[in-house]
């Protein structure tokens, strides 16, 4: 391995990078999303689609986190989701048509 250069083994395969004075590596950053496969709508790598308020494609569900595919991935990360989750529930639960949908989703589960 030449001086300054980083190798990374991937399931894709090998790459060398240099030169290269700093790496930073997350290792295994992979969605944990198994449990949605078939009731939301994930893209390629897996990761949960939500819109800017983290509603999925289900009525009445909302997601945050690891499972959304964050930039950062940290609990700050996820904990700076909540208040764009609350202020997306808020605005459904004010709205008395998808209120009633919502409830009427509860109920079912």
């Amino acid at each position: 391995l030449p001086e300054h250069a980083v190798r990374f083994e991937t399931s894709q395969g090998e790459t060398l990078v240099e030169p290269c004075d700093l790496a930073y590596v997350n290792l295994g950053y992979t969605p944990r999303s198994a449990f949605a496969v078939g009731a939301l709508r994930q893209n390629e790598g897996g990761w949960i689609e939500v819109d800017a308020s983290f509603r999925t494609s289900a009525p009445g569900v909302w997601a945050v986190g690891e499972v959304v595919g964050p930039k950062a991935p940290s609990v700050l990360t996820v904990m700076g989701h909540a208040p764009t989750v609350a202020g997306g529930i808020a605005a459904a639960l004010e709205d008395g048509e998808e209120r009633e949908r919502l409830v009427a989703g509860m109920r079912k589960r």
